[in-house]
This record gives structure tokens, C-alpha cells and sequence, in this order.
């Protein structure tokens, strides 16, 4: 007869071997290399808040990182001298980086693709310059201190509501925000990958009824901004503008959207304009994703078409990178941007 104890041990064993292996098939859902720990890809940065660092390669909070000697995502520099090269810099956050997707499924990389397609004369580098936490306040600085050095002919700016001011506390994942990196055990239970998921699942379900809620908390943080914001607005893009031409590249505004922007009829699109508006002004290329994303869904033969993570207000999944790559070929064409 087995005692209390030994019964209470096995069971233990049980479960423990169980939540492994839900673990294990929860990790396999998400992107790059299965990793049974998460390791955080960042350094601190005084002025940037964070970098990526060199030669990097691991999984964190659902998302595979692989970077270069210089800490971008992506393949090995090229060196400037190549002949025939063509650069393009993405500067942006997360949403530039693609979160929860592959390199290979990134917009950047979907993005090199086209343009090594039409210029087979040419070697081409698409440069992923995106870091999670990054907003608009830190791309001068970016640009100064390492895009200048990369000599690119393109800079692709990604911008976004969290951007605004008082936005960005509104729109992060609550009411479970990503834990911090921690040595204590404890610490690691939160960043399983069984808690994404249920983290995915729990904001996925209660979505529609947080947007509705965002749009009413969003209309009263930004209302200061309508009534002079935009003017602070043209002045970062056009000292940006104008120090990336006097480097001589060409810069391009790209507006990632989040998903209630896209989804629902009644969000506020004044921003858009307001950046739309600015970027003509400037003479700079401006591609609204937003509008591109509506016209894909509402043409789309699928019941119900996803463009985004499931349980994630911004982050995009395959199918939006790629949208988001064609839409901004075209946006270069048109603009006469590739030789």
C-alpha cells in the first residue's frame, strides 16, 4: 500500500511533467528555435533606453532575437564599399522589429525581397533598425548616432499612436503587463509560455470592449494635442527629414496602426491626417498602413482574416508583414524611390 506522501509525490510528478509539456508545445507555437529559457536581448542605453546587444541569439517574451556584430536584426553587415549597393535603414520599435514573428516573416526582410527582386544588378541590405520601446523622440538621436554611419540611400521612419503624447501609458497590455527580467524563480513563472498565451487568450476574448474603452480614454489624452500637438509633430519630422537629405538619403514616413484604428469605424483618425498632412508638406512619402489593412480586410475572401497577434493590440502576424511590405513597394515605386 502506497502512503500519502508517495501518492502526493507521484501526482506532483504528474503534473509537473504535464505543465512541461504544455510548455514545450506552447514554446513550439511560437517563432525561431525552440528555448526553454528566455534571456532579454537588451542592454541600457542612457539616452536610447535600449539596444540590442551584438551577436545575440535567444528567445524573449515570445520572440526569437537574432542579431549582428552590430546589433540589428537580420544577416551580416555589408560593407559600404560593395559596389552596387543599395541600403535601406528601418528605424522604429517593435513593431519594426517584428514582434512575434521571424526575421524571415519581417516586413524589413519581406521588403528586401522586392527590392533584391527588381534590382538584380544591385546588392541589396534592408537594415532592421527596430527596438522594442522606441518611439518617434528617439529616432534623431538614432539617426545621429548610427545611421548617419551606415551611409543608407532610403530611411524608412515607423511611426504610431503611442508616438502621441499621453498615448503610449493607454495603449500598453493591460491588465497583464510583461514582467520584468528577474534571478528569482518566481520571476521566471510569469514569463512561461504557457502565461503568454493565456495572457493572449484573456485580452483576446475581452478585445472589442477594450477598444471602446481606448478610444474614449485616447480622445481625452490626445484632445491637448489638437490644439497645438501637430505643430510639435511637424517639427520632429522635418528636422528629421531634413537631416537625413542633408546626409543624402531619402526619407519615408510609414504609420503602423494598431488594430482597433483598423477594425473599428469610430477611432479617431486624426492623427493619420495630421502626419499625412505634414509628410505632404515636407514632399516626403507617406504610406498610411491603416488604410491599407481596411481595404485588404474588407476585399478578403476569408471569414474572419487576421493581420494581427492574436491577444495583441499592435503586433503583427505574418500576413500583416507582408502586407505591409507589398504596400510600401508600391509606395517607393510611385515615388520614384528605386533606381
Amino acid at each position: 500500500m502506497f502512503s500519502t506522501l508517495t501518492k502526493l509525490s507521484v501526482c506532483l510528478i504528474l503534473v509537473i511533467l504535464v505543465l512541461f509539456i504544455i510548455e514545450l508545445g506552447c514554446r513550439f507555437l511560437e517563432p525561431g528555435p525552440i528555448r526553454l529559457k528566455d534571456a532579454s536581448p537588451y542592454i541600457p542605453d542612457a539616452s536610447l533606453g535600449q539596444l540590442h546587444q551584438s551577436n545575440f541569439n535567444g528567445s524573449w517574451r515570445g520572440t526569437h532575437y537574432q542579431t549582428n556584430a552590430r546589433g540589428y536584426r537580420g544577416p551580416a553587415h555589408i560593407d559600404d564599399s560593395t559596389p552596387g549597393l543599395f541600403r535601406v535603414l528601418c528605424v522604429g520599435d517593435s513593431l519594426t522589429y517584428g514582434a512575434g514573428v521571424t526575421d524571415a516573416d519581417s516586413w524589413p526582410r519581406l521588403l528586401e525581397e522586392h527590392l533584391a527582386a527588381r534590382l538584380p544588378e544591385h546588392e541589396v541590405q534592408v537594415i532592421n533598425f527596430g527596438v522594442a520601446g522606441w518611439n518617434s523622440q528617439h529616432f534623431l538621436e538614432a539617426w545621429r548616432r548610427y545611421g548617419v554611419d551606415l551611409v543608407p540611400d532610403l530611411v524608412i521612419l515607423g511611426w504610431s499612436l503611442n508616438d502621441l503624447p499621453g498615448a503610449a501609458p493607454l495603449l500598453e497590455d493591460a491588465p497583464f503587463p510583461e514582467p520584468t527580467p528577474s534571478p528569482a524563480l518566481l520571476a521566471h513563472i510569469p514569463r512561461t509560455a504557457l502565461a503568454r498565451h493565456f495572457r493572449a487568450e484573456w485580452r483576446h476574448r475581452g478585445r472589442e470592449e477594450r477598444w471602446a474603452e481606448l478610444q474614449v480614454s485616447l480622445d481625452a489624452a490626445l484632445e491637448p494635442w489638437r490644439h497645438g500637438g501637430a505643430a510639435d509633430l511637424r517639427t520632429e519630422v522635418a528636422t528629421l527629414v531634413t537631416e537625413i537629405r542633408a546626409a543624402g538619403a531619402e526619407p519615408v514616413i510609414l504609420c503602423h496602426p494598431y488594430e482597433f484604428q483598423v477594425r473599428s469605424a469610430d477611432a479617431d483618425r486624426s492623427p493619420e491626417r495630421s502626419l499625412q498632412m505634414i509628410c505632404k508638406g515636407l514632399n516626403t512619402p507617406y504610406l498610411p498602413v491603416a488604410r491599407a489593412f481596411r481595404s485588404y480586410l474588407a476585399k478578403s475572401p476569408k471569414l474572419h482574416p487576421a493581420l494581427y497577434l492574436r491577444g495583441y493590440l499592435c503586433h503583427l502576424n505574418a500576413e500583416g508583414h507582408e502586407l505591409i511590405a507589398e504596400q510600401l513597394f508600391l509606395t517607393l515605386e510611385r515615388a520614384a524611390l528605386i533606381p
